[in-house]
């Protein structure tokens, strides 16, 4: 049951997040008016934008394709869950490799965001990479236990997004909370506020 909890949350996140899709967009769900704050000035141009635009790209559809972890169709499709599988680890490998450009910004680039977000890169990979190997060894139980733990490292974010907003509203509620930022970052931010 908690599996399919799990699942369905991770669908939902990744289904409100499809939006993000349109990274560069001037849609009011676009990546570039959802991001925040700070974030759009780096990762509107160069290295930064390559690995944004990989990184949603590959990850937000793997998110949509979790939902083959419910049972019914692990055991009624497996051929399904195979194909399904397998694009998974691709697209997630993938994601991780754009993950790397945007490590330095993401989330105000602070130091133990860049090692949180390092750290999730290598156990989420480590993850994937011992499900894979269990299943061509045919241990069933070890890839399951395995592909759950890289899921559940990949769901993070969703946990992330929440804790953010609370954290948002309790330093905005307090006051003197400063977060450094150069002058043309702040100006972009400004600019972006007015329009």
């Amino acid at each position: 049951m908690q599996v399919v909890i799990f699942a369905s949350s991770m669908l939902g996140f990744s289904l409100a997040r499809i939006s993000y899709l349109n990274i560069g967009g001037n849609a009011s769900s676009s990546y570039k008016k959802g991001a925040a704050p700070g974030e759009w000035y780096w990762y509107r141009e160069g290295l930064a934008r390559v690995g944004i635009t990989i990184h949603l790209g590959c990850i937000i559809p793997a998110g949509v394709l979790m939902w083959q972890f419910v049972p019914v169709i692990r055991h009624k499709f497996i051929l399904l869950h195979r194909i399904n599988g397998y694009i998974v680890i691709v697209l997630v490998m993938i994601s991780n490799a754009g993950t790397f450009f945007i490590i330095r910004r993401s989330f105000g680039g602070t130091l133990p965001t860049q090692a949180a977000m390092g750290l999730l890169v290598i156990l989420s990979t480590t993850s994937i990479s011992m499900a894979y190997y269990n299943i061509k060894r045919l241990q069933i139980e070890q890839h399951r236990a395995w592909m759950l733990r890289a899921m559940f490292y990949l769901g993070v974010i969703i946990t992330t997004r929440i804790i953010m907003v609370i954290a948002a509203q309790v330093s905005t509620a307090v006051g003197k909370y400063y977060v450094p930022m150069i002058c043309d970052e702040i100006v972009f931010v400004q600019d972006q506020c007015v329009k």
